[in-house]
């Protein structure tokens, strides 16, 4: 079930179905997300794997919506949190090893 969503997300943006996106969007966000984040968080770094890293994460809705909302309307992830990518965890601890000497 787990792809037919990730498919199901894709086709929502893709063809700019808000009542697939309202579904689906939270259903991978709480599957995804299953912890509460920290209300200091401010930015998520994520490395995602196989079929994960076709997907937006910036799209997965925080709560449900009404699929009459307006696409702009929604609880997009990225409103409330800054989204970057690394390809590894190696490459982000190399950059932030190389961050941290550039400090000093």
């Amino acid at each position: 079930g787990f792809d037919k969503q990730i498919t199901a997300l894709r086709n929502a943006i893709q063809y700019e179905s808000k009542k697939l996106l309202a579904e689906v969007g939270h259903k991978l966000y709480k599957q995804l997300f299953a912890f509460n984040l920290k209300k200091s968080t401010k930015n998520l770094i994520l490395i995602p794997d196989g079929r994960l890293g076709t997907i937006p994460f910036e799209v997965l809705l925080q709560s449900k919506t009404d699929e009459n909302a307006s696409f702009s309307q929604m609880p997009y992830l990225i409103k409330n949190y800054g989204v970057s990518y690394y390809y590894s965890a190696t490459l982000l601890t190399q950059n932030l090893q190389k961050a941290g000497k550039q400090q000093k």
